[in-house]
């Protein structure tokens, strides 16, 4: 299987291998990285890759690109690549408020914006060129960019196929669901011929909608949320036993709440309408919501 690729243009020759070292260092193994000094080379190089139906996920301009305008060529680009992240190489120290880089977010023109901190020096093992003296913050940038690339991308095989109207509030129910629990899913019209190919092909044609077919050749007609969270393992259903504390409402105050129960080692059952409440939707959550560094008596 082929590589996504990075497309890096620059012509600051030492500043692009530097940037090439330290992306390839990390990324290799999964990203196929591509450098060049030249944006019109960058762009007959991107239009092969589009005929070959090679997938870009990052595209890197350098702001100081003499051929032509970074914002042009990375506009250029995007309509060669559309679900590429297009990001503005920034020099730093050039930063201010009337920026380009800032009318270009705004505008749309440009996903992201990344600071160059590199600076002359000696690569270790070399005589010469740059080296990159922060690369965790390089990498952390990267990855969140990867991040939201990989968030947009088309799944290739579909846990979930579910045929229905456009605007069906029990079609978007499902929807929500397993966009928030991170499964791939694809959503067909009913009225698509897409969409009436599939409800033939599972033999579903003429049953109540939205259809919803697993990967595994499970089937239902208008299914609730717990039957479609069944298939994937989830827990729908009580088991007999008994607990400490039971919270109705994974919310914020549901989630502190059972934090802090299980951390006096009270056995807690939590109650969601939603699979993971709020912990299926917050980046972070701590194990204990106090105070670490102060003791209490």
């Amino acid at each position: 299987m082929q590589r996504p690729h990075f497309v890096v243009v620059s012509e600051d020759a030492p500043r692009l291998d530097a940037l090439a070292c330290d992306l390839r260092r990390r990324y290799e193994p999964d990203y196929q990285v591509v450098c060049t000094s030249s944006a019109s080379d960058a762009l007959t190089m991107l239009a092969r890759l589009g005929q070959a139906g090679a997938e870009v996920a990052l595209l890197i301009a350098d702001e100081r690109l003499a051929q032509m305008p970074a914002v042009g060529f990375l506009a250029r680009a995007h309509e060669l690549h559309p679900r590429a992240k297009r990001v503005l190489l920034i020099h730093r120290g050039d930063w201010s408020p009337s920026h380009p880089t800032v009318v270009a977010l705004a505008r749309g023109q440009i996903d992201y914006h990344l600071l160059g901190p590199w600076t002359a020096g000696r690569r270790p093992g070399t005589g010469r060129g740059f080296h990159f003296q922060h690369q965790p913050m390089l990498y952390r940038a990267v990855n969140e960019f990867l991040a939201a690339w990989e968030e947009s991308r088309e799944p290739s095989t579909p846990a979930f196929q579910i045929i229905g109207p456009a605007h069906s509030r029990r079609a978007h129910r499902l929807r929500d669901v397993l966009s928030r629990i991170g499964v791939p899913y694809q959503f067909l019209d009913n009225d698509s011929a897409q969409g009436q190919h599939l409800l033939r092909d599972v033999g579903m044609e003429g049953n109540d909608l939205p259809v919803v077919s697993f990967y595994d050749g499970t089937v239902f007609a208008d299914p609730s949320v717990p039957d479609v969270l069944g298939v994937l393992g989830f827990q729908t259903k009580v088991e007999p036993g008994t607990c400490d504390v039971v919270i109705v409402g994974g919310g914020p105050a549901g989630i502190a709440a059972a934090v802090y129960a299980a951390s006096e080692g009270l056995a807690t059952t939590v109650f969601d309408p939603m699979p993971g409440g709020q912990a299926g939707t917050s980046p972070l959550i701590r194990n204990y919501p106090g105070f670490p560094a102060r003791h209490f008596r």
